[in-house]
């Protein structure tokens, strides 16, 4: 009688240790992230024509044009930089 609860047992122990084994966990999934190119920019904004140019400050007349040129040369700059950094920010 004791051998058939030790039979028994075994039995219980390897039917538990079967299921278990039978039943797959799901597979995490594999998530890749790369990069998308998007254009997002619509339109380019329009380089403007510099005053500041070697032709121009070489052809000042004097020093006082020269530091004019260079002044509206960066003005001008700085207004095409923020209109380039304003479509940037744009796609963000």
């Amino acid at each position: 009688m004791r051998i058939a609860y030790i039979a028994a047992g075994l039995i219980l122990l390897a039917v538990l240790l079967a299921g278990c084994a039978g039943t797959p966990r799901p597979a995490d999934p594999i998530i890749v992230k790369q990069p998308v190119p998007v254009s997002c920019i619509k339109q380019k904004p329009v380089r403007p024509q510099f005053p500041d140019t070697d032709q121009a400050i070489l052809k000042a007349p004097n020093i006082a044009e020269r530091a004019r040129l260079y002044s509206a040369g960066r003005l001008m700059r700085i207004g095409y930089i923020d209109v380039l950094e304003a479509a940037i920010a744009a796609c963000e």
